[in-house]
């Protein structure tokens, strides 16, 4: 299933996507969100705000931008509690910090596993990743293949990764920090020991 040609643009706005909030008993999956534009102040995705539940099989090919200085923006969720499962973003995402292809923030709690992205980022200055910004859980199986640039904490795959391992991974875009100490090929910090 797909939809296009969706337009929101309200700057003080929370919880922004297709679907703004899934709770934990909830699934969304086989949706694309198409040729839309998502303008938000924070916690946004192309197809969901917050995930509790599950994401599956779900891509966003269109253009995210949260204001916010920490606004934990994602491709396809901003953050997320729950699984997020063979998704894809081949869209642009635009933000500051907390930013990334597939989920912008994953909690404790959360799990991306199988997902990629491909899609640009612009405007971004810390915890950038390909697929995650910054991540307490889990991520497995994942891939970049886009350009991914900021100031700090620049990933291919994860910006910042906090406690949790990331297996399974790898990054074959370019990843360019304005501080080189902190930017990596998959992992640009990484608290995990």
């Amino acid at each position: 299933h797909t939809i296009s040609g969706l337009y929101f643009d309200k700057t003080r706005s929370y919880q922004v996507g297709l679907f703004g909030y899934i709770g934990a008993k909830g699934k969304i999956s086989d949706v694309g969100v198409l040729d839309s534009y998502f303008q938000f102040n924070a916690v946004g995705g192309g197809v969901c705000g917050v995930n509790y539940g599950v994401l599956q099989n779900c891509s966003n090919s269109s253009t995210v931008f949260g204001t916010e200085r920490s606004a934990k923006i994602g491709g396809v969720c901003g953050t997320n509690y729950g699984t997020v499962r063979d998704c894809k973003n081949t869209g642009s995402v635009r933000g500051h910090e907390e930013i990334g292809g597939v989920c912008g923030y994953n909690s404790s709690y959360g799990i991306i596993e199988n997902c990629f992205n491909e899609g640009t980022f612009s405007e971004t200055v810390a915890s950038v990743g390909g697929v995650c910004g910054i991540s307490y859980g889990t991520i497995k199986s994942c891939y970049n293949t886009a350009s991914v640039s900021g100031q700090y904490s620049v990933g291919g795959v994860c910006g910042k990764n906090w406690n949790r391992t990331i297996t399974n991974c790898f990054n074959k875009g370019t990843v360019s920090g304005r501080d080189s100490y902190n930017s990596g090929g998959v992992c640009g910090d990484n608290y995990s020991g």
